[in-house]
Formats: structure tokens, C-alpha cells, sequence
């Protein structure tokens, strides 16, 4: 393997920034549905409801900022729609400290809030590729994905810790300062990444939309790898609607412990980030395109298995194994995308895959609520562990498996 070129201040910057939106990200994900059981008693069914609508801008927004990241500044992108998170944060915590909080102001705020992981979001993966030489592409995808890792392993521990200890607005508080770095990290990089597109003038936004997915239709792996991303995030959040209830109504954990639990997929991502290179050299690219969705399968029936032993331990395993395996899968079918995407193109294809990575959260959400409100958490956790299954499947069926081992050897 070549050893990768050195980073550049503005390569420095984007990861930099990429690590502190990350875990803004994860503190508010993890500190609204707390504060939603904890202060308001809400069980599957609330959490499931704010968790859909914290989510939601990426079902609605993802492909229309993927189109405008093309067409303008990268940079410009990220620093406006994180000072709309600043403002949704700073609004969260003002209800907190004057114990106004309500189910829909909570979940409409979250919305706002999701609003600047979006565009950070859309922007990243268009971002790399205008600062980096493609040979080196799989290796800076993986140093994004360990400043992820990291922001996922320390996010929900430290929200659970701060809700804990000093009070749910501490958490909100945090998360400002976070994304004020983040935008300062964003400001220093030099070039904006835009990327000039002689047709640009002449095509409208929904031409840019078409081409980019008929180019993914007309890509058996690329289409492939949105489905199983789909799939995958849709279990996801089914998993996570009953869990955070099941584990402190019925399973008598306590708030900093599941913090802790659900941290354990943050190390799972470290320890996947900081081996990735060895895995995917040894497994060659297409056994490591499958790695991810075995192991994810793995999780969700440790995690159903659980509902017999009611212990700690079970579940801080699985969420490490869903973070340690789909990991590789994230930095794999990243280089894969980045590789084969025409440079102008990148934002508009990525947030497709935006969309099916976060927008089937909404889907997974609500899916989460009416079985957890019709049938109880126990059927949402053996639900989301059928979809898991599905996703490994599909990752076989299709033959991706088989595919993605001939990919190109700069990938």
C-alpha cells in the first residue's frame, strides 16, 4: 500500500471540523430523547415521534443541499446551516431553563438543529475529493471516519454524564460551543471546494437530480450499496425507538449507564477506524464491503437476547460491534462512491446516499413508535434485528460481495 501524501492545513481543518460537528451532532441526538423520557415520561412512542422529526431534514433536505454544495461554496454551505443549529441549541436550552419543554417544540427544535448536520453532511464528502488526490482517498475517508468514531464514542457518554450530574442544559450548552468550533475550523480552510461544471449554466437543479440518480441506477454497485444503506439505517432507528425505553423503564439501567452502553459504539468505530487499512487489505475490498452488514446482524441479536439476562454488559457489546463493523463498510463504499463519481457530481450523488443513510431515520422512527406503541419494545427490537438480516442478504443476493472484490486498486 503507498503511503498517503501529507496532509495539508486545509485537510487538517476539515477533519478538525468534521470531529467537533460530529459530536455536537451526537450530543443533541442523544440529550433530546433523554430529556423526552426523563422530564416528559415518554415511552417507544414519544421517543419515536421527536426522533422522526429530528430527523426528517435528511428525508427532505439532503438532495436539494447535495445539488446547491456542486454549485457553490462547500464552505459557505457548512457555515450557514451550522449557525442555524447554533440558533435551534441556544432555543432548546432557553426552554430548558424556563421549564416550558414540550413534546413538539422539542422535536420542531431538534428539526432546526438537524438542520446543520445536513449540510455539514452534504458538503463533506464533496469536500475531500477538492483537497485530496483520489489515491489517497480511502485513507482520509478513514481519518474522517476516526474523528467520527471518536465524536461517537465520547457524544452519548457525555450527554448521559452531563444529564446526570449537573442537568440536562448542560448538554445544550456544550453543544453551541461546539459548533461555534466548527465553524471556526470551517472559516480557516483556505479553498472552498468549489468545482467548476461547464454545464452548470444550462442545466436547472432538477436536471442536476436526474443525472445523478440515473448515474447510481445505471450503477449496480452504487445502487446496491444504497439499498443495504437504507435497510440499515431503517433497523437502526427502529432498534433505537424501543432501546433507550426498554433499557431504563424495564431493564432498571440508569441514564449514565445507557450513555455509556450506547458510547461503546463510539469505541467500536475507533478501534474499526484505526484498523480499517489492515482489515481491508487483508479482506480484500469486497469481503470488507460484507464485513459491516454481518456484524450489524451480530448486534441486533445480542441486543435482542438481552430482553432474557437484563444486564449492562450485552448491550455495550453489541453497540461496539455496531460501531466496530460498520465502519469499514462506511470507508469502503465512501472510496467507492468518491472514485467513480464525476468531481461534479459528488455532492448531488452523495446526498443521495445522505438520504438513504439519514433519511430512512424518520422512516425507522416511526416504524420504532407504532410497534413499540401497538406491541411493546420486545417486538421492536426482534423487528429491527429481521431488518439487520435483510441487510446482509442483500449484500450476497445482489452480488456486491463479489463485485466490489474487483474494484479498482486505487479505491
Amino acid at each position: 500500500m503507498n503511503r498517503p501524501t501529507p496532509p495539508t492545513r486545509d485537510v487538517n481543518a476539515l477533519v478538525g471540523a468534521n470531529f467537533f460537528a460530529q459530536l455536537a451532532d451526537q450530543l443533541s441526538l442523544t440529550a433530546i430523547p433523554l430529556i423526552a423520557v426523563l422530564s416528559l415520561g415518554l415511552g417507544a412512542g414519544g421517543v419515536g415521534t421527536i426522533n422522526a422529526l429530528q430527523t426528517l431534514p435528511y428525508l427532505l433536505l439532503s438532495i436539494p443541499l447535495g445539488v446547491l454544495v456542486d454549485r457553490v461554496s462547500k464552505r459557505g454551505v457548512m457555515l450557514v446551516t451550522e449557525l442555524v443549529r447554533v440558533a435551534a441549541l441556544v432555543a432548546i436550552l432557553v426552554l430548558v431553563y424556563v421549564d416550558r419543554v414540550e413534546v413538539w417544540s422539542l422535536a420542531v427544535l431538534g428539526f432546526l438543529a438537524a438542520f446543520g448536520s445536513v449540510g455539514f453532511n452534504a458538503a463533506l464528502p464533496a469536500y475531500l475529493p477538492a483537497l485530496v488526490e483520489k489515491r489517497d482517498l480511502s485513507f482520509y475517508n478513514g481519518r474522517l471516519e476516526l474523528m467520527r468514531s471518536l465524536s461517537l464514542m465520547l457524544g452519548p457518554a457525555m450527554a448521559g454524564a452531563l444529564a446526570a450530574w449537573f442537568g440536562a442544559s448542560n448538554v445544550f450548552i456544550l453543544g453551541v460551543v461546539l459548533t461555534v468550533l466548527t465553524m471556526v475550523f470551517v472559516a480557516n480552510i483556505a479553498r472552498s471546494g468549489r468545482v467548476e461544471n461547464p454545464d452548470a449554466q444550462r442545466k436547472t437543479p432538477l436536471r442536476d437530480i436526474a443525472d445523478g440518480a440515473r448515474f447510481i441506477v445505471r450503477s449496480s454497485q452504487l445502487s446496491t450499496i444504497m439499498l443495504v444503506a437504507f435497510v440499515w439505517n431503517t433497523a437502526w432507528f427502529t432498534l433505537q425507538a424501543a432501546f433507550m425505553p426498554i433499557a431504563i423503564q424495564t431493564w432498571g439501567l440508569t441514564a449514565e449507564v445507557v450513555g455509556y452502553a450506547l458510547g461503546c459504539m463510539g469505541i467500536g468505530l475507533l478501534a474499526g477506524s484505526l484498523l480499517s487499512q489492515r482489515i481491508i487489505g487483508a479482506l480484500g475490498f469486497g469481503a470488507a464491503l460484507a464485513f459491516g452488514p454481518v456484524v450489524s446482524f451480530v448486534a441486533a441479536l445480542l441486543i435482542v437476547s438481552n430482553v432474557a439476562y437484563e444486564t449492562a454488559v450485552i448491550p455495550a457489546l453489541a453497540f461496539f460491534l455496531f460501531g466496530f463493523g460498520p465502519v469499514i463498510w462506511v470507508i469502503t463504499s465512501n472510496t467507492l462512491r468518491q472514485v467513480v463519481t464525476p468531481g461534479h457530481m459528488i455532492g448531488c450523488v452523495s446526498s443521495m446516499y445522505l438520504t438513504a443513510n439519514w433519511g430512512a431515520r424518520p422512516f425507522g422512527a416511526l416504524i420504532g413508535a407504532v410497534v413499540g406503541t401497538t406491541w411493546g419494545e420486545v417486538a421492536c427490537l426482534v423487528l429491527a434485528a429481521t431488518l439487520f438480516f435483510v441487510q446482509m442478504m442483500l449484500v450476497f443476493l445482489t452480488g456486491l460481495f463479489r463485485s466490489g472484490a474487483r474494484m479498482p486498486e486505487q479505491a
